[in-house]
C-alpha cells in the first residue's frame, strides 16, 4: 500500500527499463551529495593501518657557539702530499708538523710509503727519496774531486741517507759552505755551452749542472758560437746536439745542387758547414748553379 499522498507529477517519462531489485535495504540516511564524480577505479587496500599516535614535535636547539674565524694549526705527525700546502715544490710527501693551514680535503697517511704509493705512484722513487730530485745537496762524499761544494741531484750521484736538499745552489752553499762560498757557487749551471773535451763526441754541450765542464774550457753564449769556434769541421753534428738547428746545409750526398734545411728529418753530411740563410749557402757552395740552388723550396 502507498505510504502517503503522492508527490507532484513527474516531470518526464522514465528513461528506460528499471535495473535489478536492490540486494538490501539502505543502511541509513544518506550523507550529503558528493562534490564530484570518482576519478577512477580505487587502488588496492592500504597495507597497514595508520599509527595511533603521531611522533613528538621535533626539538630545536640553538648552536652553542660560533666557529672560530681562523682555523687552528694542529700537528698530526701524519704524512700528506706537498701539493696541498699551496706553495708548489716537488711531488713528494711531507710530515704534518703544524706549519700549514691545510684544506679539509687533504689526505693523510700514517707512513711515507703509504703516502707516496697512494698519491704519487707515478713519482714513487723521488717521493721516497730514491730518484733524482733535481735539487742541490752538499757533496759530503767528495764526488767529482771537490768535496766542499754543492752538486745537482740528477740521479747520477750517491748520497748518504738524510742528506739535505735545496732548491737552489745558493741556499745549499749558504747553509753548508759559507767559508768556501765562491768555490761552491762556481759549479752553478751557467746554461752556456762548452766544448766536450772530456768525451769522444766532438760536439759542444750545455752547462746545465749535469755535464762536467773541463778545466779551463771556454764558455759560449749559444751552441752555434761554440760549434763555430771549436768544431768548425763538424758543424752539422755539433749543432744537432740540442736538436735541429733550422740552418741550411749543402746537399753533398744528393744529386741536386742545392742546400736544405736542418729540420731533423734528414741525416746531415759529415763535416758539412751550416748557414743562416739559403742564399749564403748557395753562394758559398754552388756559385756555379745559383739559380738551381736558390730555387729550393723548404
Amino acid at each position: 500500500m502507498p505510504t502517503g499522498v503522492p508527490t507532484e507529477m513527474p516531470t518526464a517519462l522514465p528513461t528506460g527499463v528499471p535495473t535489478e531489485m536492490p540486494t538490501a535495504l539502505p543502511t541509513g540516511v544518506p550523507t550529503e551529495m558528493p562534490t564530484a564524480l570518482p576519478t577512477g577505479v580505487p587502488t588496492e587496500m592500504p597495507t597497514t593501518l595508520p599509527t595511533n599516535t603521531p611522533t613528538p614535535i621535533p626539538t630545536y636547539e640553538k648552536d652553542t657557539a660560533y666557529p672560530t674565524i681562523t682555523p687552528t694549526k694542529v700537528e698530526s705527525g701524519l704524512y700528506f702530499p706537498n701539493c696541498f700546502t699551496g706553495e708548489g715544490g716537488p711531488a713528494v710527501c711531507i710530515v704534518d708538523v703544524g706549519k700549514y693551514e691545510l684544506p679539509s680535503a687533504t689526505p693523510f697517511y700514517t707512513s711515507l710509503e703509504d703516502c707516496c704509493r697512494g698519491f704519487y705512484a707515478w713519482n714513487y722513487d723521488e717521493c721516497m727519496g730514491n730518484g733524482p730530485s733535481n735539487r742541490f745537496f752538499p757533496n759530503w762524499a767528495g764526488e767529482e774531486g771537490s768535496p766542499n761544494v754543492c752538486i745537482l741531484d740528477d740521479g747520477t750521484h750517491s748520497m748518504p741517507k738524510g742528506t739535505p736538499k735545496y732548491d737552489t745552489v745558493e741556499e745549499c752553499c749558504d747553509s753548508h759552505y759559507s767559508w768556501n762560498h765562491d768555490a761552491c757557487m762556481s759549479i752553478r749551471p751557467s746554461n752556456r755551452y762548452f766544448p766536450n773535451w772530456n768525451g769522444e763526441d766532438q760536439v759542444c754541450l750545455a752547462d746545465n749542472g749535469r755535464n762536467i765542464v773541463p778545466p779551463n774550457a771556454p764558455m759560449f753564449d749559444n751552441l752555434a758560437s761554440c760549434c763555430d769556434s771549436q768544431y768548425s769541421w763538424n758543424l752539422a753534428l755539433c749543432n744537432a746536439v740540442d736538436g735541429p738547428s733550422n740552418r741550411y746545409v749543402p746537399n753533398w750526398e744528393g744529386v741536386d745542387h742545392t742546400c736544405f734545411v736542418d729540420n731533423g728529418r734528414r741525416t746531415l753530411p759529415y763535416g758539412a758547414p751550416l748557414y743562416n740563410d739559403l742564399s749564403s749557402c748557395c753562394e758559398d757552395q754552388y756559385s756555379w748553379a745559383l739559380d738551381e740552388c736558390n730555387s729550393f723550396i723548404p
